[in-house]
């Protein structure tokens, strides 16, 4: 038999074209096609049948039966691919993202359950994403190796969009389209955008009571009340009304309460606030402003057991009054200024706490003094009412109680200036001043006529070893120190200017004397006398030199 063409017609038709050869009589003739395959080069018997056939190599012979059965030979072999069609995961598809999902990134990465294929063979897929579910307006369209894809062009922003894939094998057989997904994008962080005042803001209540609210997205406001709070400095909550009350907003107007004077408040916003779509707010907010008080008003202000009184016009501008409570033994330099008092032997300090007011004005600058006095007490402890301060090692009348205040030039205590007077009904000590700042109650241990406190250590000391001399000043002064002997000579002096840090400051001051006259020659044994002179009040002292 001569072969004279042969091949594929389509994908699964081969076709040959053949001629029989006859070699002498013939007078019945039967062509026969007959085939086997195999897939390990073993071929099973011949047959007729090539339904049933799945290997992929087959080959044919052509017979001529005749008269006499003459039979060909086997006259080629061809390769055929009996191929299945991929399918779907059995488990389903498990896309990303899911069916009706949001998406809120702007690039996302889509997935799927790997597809099955009968034969192994390595399966491809196209994916579409498209605007409608008729895929007309194709945004991609790409064949993908992997059960996965990852958009690079980013996507528009509360937009819906609808997505598919197939599965087809290296000989173009298909699966059919997976059902349609769709997403809906939401790329905005939903978040507060902007406010109607400023961080830390300074504003009288009438400028404040009104505040905007504004959003990256639209609010669902029956999760507003649970999600916002108003709080001031001491952790008081106040109630708010807020417009519009119900539905979804980008904008929300806040109503304040009255608010009190001269503190600073704090909105704050949760996480648990959520927009239109469910999502939850980004990042926590925490909002600041200040409620100033008018300048045209007095003002009372009570913390920690210490009062104020402001009269009204004692600022030219509003103002803000920040306060606050140390315990000196709970805050270390606090506790230091507070041994350099004790260590002083002029005052014993009476309570262990001080109670701080700083004051600002509307523009945040901070001022330390009013134009015109104010009263401000503290309470002094006398618990069993015997007239005597409680805590104190020796008997000091409660009358010696006085308010004293940190001088921020030099740190150290020093009596607050100005007309002090204690009231024993209320146990509390009073003092008119104009100065605002730390306060807390001392007692001298006796009152001398002289407000200057003045002594020596050691005393009497060795001539060329030295002394320290202290003394407390109500007030920065300028002051001689002179040193005579006996007889009113004058053997060594020194002065200091108005506000010198070593011995013109208000508070304790100290130098050392070396027991050398002023041409730096040691001093013989014997008394001497300390005079200070400060701003022209003048005290005295004995020195005792020896050799």
């Amino acid at each position: 038999i001569n072969i004279i063409e042969q091949g594929w017609e389509d994908v699964s038709t081969y076709y040959l074209k053949f001629e029989p050869d006859f070699k002498g009589r013939v007078s019945t003739v039967k062509v026969k096609l007959e085939f086997q395959d195999s897939d390990d080069g073993n071929f099973d018997y011949w047959t007729q049948d090539i339904t049933s056939l799945s290997r992929r190599f087959i080959r044919f012979r052509m017979t001529l039966e005749t008269d006499n059965r003459g039979i060909t030979p086997v006259v080629d072999g061809i390769t055929i691919n009996y191929n299945s069609h991929p399918q779907e995961n059995s488990l389903g598809y498990e896309e990303k993202p899911e069916d009706s999902s949001l998406v809120l990134v702007p690039q996302p990465e889509f997935s799927w359950l790997s597809f099955y294929d009968a034969d192994g063979d390595t399966i491809t897929y196209h994916f579409e994403l498209s605007f409608d579910t008729g895929f007309t307006n194709i945004v991609v369209s790409t064949n993908v190796v992997t059960n996965s894809f990852k958009i690079q062009e980013p996507l528009i922003d509360d937009t819906t969009y609808y997505w598919r894939i197939l599965g087809f094998d290296v000989y173009g057989a298909s699966s059919t389209y997976s059902p349609i997904f769709k997403f809906k994008t939401s790329l905005t962080p939903f978040a507060l955008s902007a406010k109607s005042f400023e961080d830390y803001g300074r504003y009288l209540y009438d400028e404040i009571q009104r505040i905007t609210l504004t959003f990256s997205k639209k609010v669902d406001l029956s999760a507003f009340l649970n999600s916002v709070s108003i709080f001031d400095e001491y952790g008081n909550i106040y109630t708010y009304s807020f417009t519009p009350p119900t539905g979804f907003s980008d904008t929300v107007y806040i109503q304040l309460p009255e608010l009190p004077s001269s503190q600073k408040y704090l909105i704050h916003i949760s996480t648990s606030l959520i927009d239109y779509e469910g999502l939850n707010l980004v990042n926590e907010e925490n909002l600041y402003f200040i409620v100033l008080k008018k300048k045209d008003e007095s003002y009372s202000i009570s913390y920690k057991g210490a009062e104020i009184v402001i009269p009204e016009n004692s600022f030219s501008d509003n103002y803000y009054i920040e306060r606050d409570y140390y315990v000196f033994d709970e805050n270390p330099e606090l506790k230091a200024t507070i041994d350099v008092v004790k260590g002083t032997g002029f005052i014993i300090p009476v309570s262990s706490y001080t109670v701080s007011f700083k004051g600002s004005d509307s523009r945040g600058n901070y001022f330390a003094e009013f134009q015109n006095e104010i009263t401000v007490s503290l309470p002094y402890p006398d618990s069993d009412d015997d007239g005597y301060l409680d805590g104190i090692e020796i008997d000091v009348p409660v009358e010696s109680a006085r308010i004293f205040y940190r001088d921020s030039s030099s740190g150290q205590w020093v009596l607050l200036p100005g007309e002090q007077w204690v009231d024993k009904s209320k146990k509390r000590v009073y003092a008119k001043t104009k100065i605002l700042s730390s306060y807390t109650v001392m007692v001298y241990p006796s009152q001398p006529e002289s407000q200057i406190k003045l002594r020596n250590i050691p005393n009497p000391f060795r001539a060329g070893n030295e002394t320290t001399i202290s003394y407390y000043l109500d007030s920065a002064k300028r002051v001689n120190v002179k040193i005579y002997n006996l007889i009113g000579d004058i053997v060594w002096e020194r002065e200091f200017p108005e506000g010198d840090p070593v011995g013109g400051h208000s508070g304790v001051n100290s130098f050392t004397w070396n027991g050398k006259n002023k041409n730096g020659m040691l001093l013989g044994t014997g008394i001497y006398i300390l005079e200070i002179d400060a701003g022209g009040e003048k005290i005295r002292r004995k020195i005792g030199v020896y050799r």
